[in-house]
């Protein structure tokens, strides 16, 4: 799909994978065709009236004021929050991977469930460590 279906225009060369949506929100992976080649991820807020709310917005501020707690090496970290093109979005350092729901639900080699397991206690610790 392309960007621009979502954001509008100024986003024609993007390419938009949609991983996950809730009512206020969208996870999306973008491929912007910048000079470095590299993914993207945003986190977009709907422009329309109904779906921006406050809360939303505050929910997107909360996330990147905790940049300087989280590790890239076991969280998606945020970069920046912006404005563009009449959507709110919070732009994550995205260095690849898949949602966890796309990962259970079937069988999985034993190693990359080892993995998969030791990675989220870490994370999870890590977590726990900030309360």
């Amino acid at each position: 799909m392309k960007a621009s279906i979502l954001f509008g225009a100024g986003w024609e060369n993007d390419s938009l994978e949609v991983l996950w949506r809730d009512a206020g929100r969208a996870f999306c992976r973008i491929w912007r065709n910048d000079a470095e080649g590299k993914k993207h991820a945003f986190i977009p807020i709907p422009a329309d009236v109904e779906h921006l709310t406050q809360e939303s917005v505050n929910r997107l501020t909360h996330e990147h004021e905790l940049k300087n707690y989280l590790d890239s090496a076991w969280a998606l970290r945020p970069l920046e929050l912006l404005r563009e093109r009449g959507q709110t979005m919070l732009v994550i350092d995205y260095p690849g991977g898949e949602p966890l729901d796309r990962l259970v639900g079937q069988p999985m080699e034993i190693g990359k469930f080892r993995r998969l397991s030791t990675a989220l206690s870490g994370a999870i610790g890590q977590l726990l460590s900030y309360e």
